[in-house]
């Protein structure tokens, strides 16, 4: 079995990580625009370095570093490709030390395919980031020695300030630093790595006076059985999803196999060593995930992100657990059936990215940057911010997409999103546009351009502000037009002042 730090552990790594890249990059090019919103936001704000909400830090610092050099989406997905390759390549010298060359190349090669870890790379998400961070710290500790622990504290320290399922690890971490029964020996140096475990959950408890200054989680009110048996089976749903149905089968046998072996060592199990080790510090680590996410609140039982990540990499080495207790040549050909299956299954994240049109992308990759740039000049002067945006239903009702509102939601606390009015120009039985405005006391309307769903009120305040009307053109972009609302006559007479 060869050793992490060893000359072929070296080249395995290499092969892995320039491997891992180049599927990547090939993806970026399929498909170059974004998915899911949370990149639209990340690339709006990609010069802050903390953005509110309950984003943790450190991917989004990355990102302002690289903001400082290039707003360009592709370098910002690039470089989380980047990360996610670091990821395979760590995960591969991860299980060399456990299960030798075969399992080295399997866990490779299933880094580098898995449809889950290529969805990630293909957008700006946290996750390649986390598992990059997470196996580099199990590969030091692996390997031992000074400068490895040392090195693998950093690793847990940074995790913690990149996701919140790292703070489970350091937790899990935590109390193996205090019950393992070697323990009693360097008791001192142990409290000063659980104190330095915890240092960054509790300063960013500190700083947002709880887990989130908008305290978007917190438990459920109302828990039964029926609720953890609802999530048992989503995350049965996740693994079938992204890994495929043999690759499930095999991780349960290996689960399987790894309770019985917990099972006649009960007596000891934290005397467990190796693989063993291994395996029963990640069983913890799903067991609370899994406990938390099922207890949260709101309860999600669709969202297919929410704990998808960690329970796909930890399964990984339950796989291989169960691959090398398999007859050798049963092995080889279950673990090809294994990755043939996975690179067949690969083209999924593709199908995900083509779920919205080509130009839909483009239309909110350049929107929010061009929607930031004006709001951070005018955000000190918007009272209540009217935004119309990309509609969902049929003319004339129509919903603000949740990209456009929730970055204008980072900048303006008081801002409208235009609901289920209908925006013909004299609407039957209901108050003209301009009334309704001023019955909501908006002061500034954003209004993208190009939909045809609010032409009419596009259109309207565009004539607005020609005319010398209720509304101000401020800017205009090659998506948006931003009008500020003049202030009725009366009201400016009122100020001493002659009215245009």
């Amino acid at each position: 079995m060869n050793h992490p730090g060893s000359l072929s552990a070296t080249w395995i790594g290499i092969s892995v990580f320039v491997a891992a890249l180049t599927v990547r990059v090939v993806i970026l090019f399929i498909w170059p625009d974004m998915y899911w919103h949370d990149g639209f936001h990340r690339l709006a704000y990609a010069d802050e370095l903390v953005q509110g909400g309950t984003w943790l830090p450190l991917y989004q610092g990355t990102l302002a570093l690289l903001s400082t050099l290039t707003r360009e989406p592709f370098w910002f997905r690039f470089l989380t490709s980047v990360y996610g390759s670091w990821a395979a390549a760590a995960g591969a010298l991860f299980a060399l030390g456990l299960y030798g060359r075969f399992g080295a190349w399997f866990a490779g090669l299933f880094l580098i395919l898995c449809p889950l870890f290529l969805f990630e790379s293909s957008g700006l998400f946290q996750e390649p980031l986390l598992n990059a961070l997470l196996l580099t710290a199990a590969c030091c500790l692996q390997r031992g020695g000074k400068p490895a622990v040392l090195a693998a504290l950093c690793c847990l320290f940074l995790a913690a300030c990149t996701r919140y399922e790292a703070w489970l690890v350091n937790g899990v971490a935590c109390c193996w630093l205090l019950f393992h029964p070697r323990a009693a020996a360097h008791w001192h140096r142990r409290l000063l790595a659980i104190a330095w475990l915890a240092l960054p959950e509790l300063a960013w408890i500190v700083w947002n006076h709880g887990l989130s200054p908008m305290g978007a989680q917190s438990l459920s009110p109302s828990l039964s059985p029926l609720r953890f048996l609802e999530y048992a089976i989503i995350w049965g749903k996740l693994l079938f999803q992204w890994i495929g149905l043999l690759p499930l089968l095999m991780m349960l046998f290996g689960f399987y196999s790894f309770c019985k072996a917990l099972w006649r060592q009960r007596p000891s199990l934290l005397s467990f060593d190796g693989e063993y080790a291994w395996l029963l510090i990640f069983s913890a680590i799903l067991l609370l995930n899994f406990l938390l996410l099922a207890i949260a609140h709101p309860f999600y039982p669709t969202d297919n992100a929410r704990g998808a990540n960690l329970l796909v990499l930890l399964s990984l080495f339950f796989i291989l657990h169960g691959l090398t207790r398999a007859r050798p040549r049963v092995r080889q050909w279950v673990s090809l059936a294994l990755l043939i299956g996975l690179f067949l299954s690969s083209s999924h994240p593709i199908s995900l990215l083509r779920i919205l049109d080509r130009s839909s992308h483009d239309f909110l990759a350049g929107l929010s940057v061009e929607v930031h740039q004006i709001l951070a000049e005018e955000v000190s002067k918007i009272d209540h911010l009217l935004v119309v945006g990309e509609g969902f239903q049929a003319w004339p009702r129509i919903r603000t997409n949740e990209t456009l509102s929730t970055i204008v939601g980072l900048r303006v606390h008081h801002h409208k999103v235009i609901g289920d009015y209908c925006l013909e120009a004299n609407p039957a039985g209901k108050p003209t546009i301009e009334e309704w405005l001023t019955q909501e006391g908006v002061s500034h309307v954003l209004i993208t351009k190009g939909w045809e769903p609010w032409r009419a009120i596009h259109d309207w305040a565009l004539s607005e502000a020609n005319s010398g009307g209720s509304l101000e053109l401020l800017a205009e972009g090659r998506f948006f037009r931003f009008f500020k609302r003049r202030k009725p006559a009366e009201e400016v007479g009122e100020q001493g002042v002659q009215p245009p």
